[in-house]
């Protein structure tokens, strides 16, 4: 495997597994707890990185998920976190989604040849990653991000930290 490839691919499964242990340390009648008014909540997060991963896959050349058209709108680019549950598909179904749309990343990336891993992304999207290979590296850092918002968010409830 490509060891730059190899690379991203680490930090993609590391992101989502920092990701995900600030998620179970965070008590479920507060995932909609905002640290300040206006900012993302853990299920609002939790909604949105597999809302990215199925964009940015896409954007890649990869598979197509319908319920992106569905799940955009809400947790996409640009929305905003509603204090409202019910404006969001249940917990349960979102923490699904959460595992699966990475381990879909991750299996693309590993069919991907040389050749394929340096197809330039589509033009409206050079300013996030010029190609396949870079996106993956982007898309980590991006997840990381949010990873902080969700340390911000146990910070303001009081909670111990989940890396001492």
């Amino acid at each position: 495997m490509n060891r730059i490839l190899e690379t991203n691919l680490v930090a993609l499964q590391y992101s989502r597994f920092f990701v995900n242990a600030m998620f179970e340390a965070i008590p479920e009648d507060q995932y909609l707890h905002q640290p300040f008014p206006g900012a993302n909540h853990a299920l609002w997060i939790m909604g949105h990185l597999p809302v990215v991963d199925m964009f940015l896959l896409q954007i890649a050349g990869g598979p197509v998920d319908e319920r992106l058209e569905k799940l955009g709108g809400i947790l996409g680019m640009k929305s905003t976190a509603s204090a409202n549950a019910d404006d969001y598909p249940p917990m349960a179904e979102l923490r699904a989604l959460f595992h699966e749309t990475r381990e879909t990343v991750l299996d693309w990336y590993r069919s991907q040849s040389e050749e394929e891993l340096a197809t330039p992304l589509p033009e409206q999207f050079q300013q996030i990653a010029t190609d396949r290979l870079s996106l993956a590296a982007r898309w980590a850092v991006h997840e990381s991000a949010h990873g902080g918002q969700l340390t911000v968010i146990r910070k303001s409830l009081g909670l111990a930290p989940v890396f001492a």
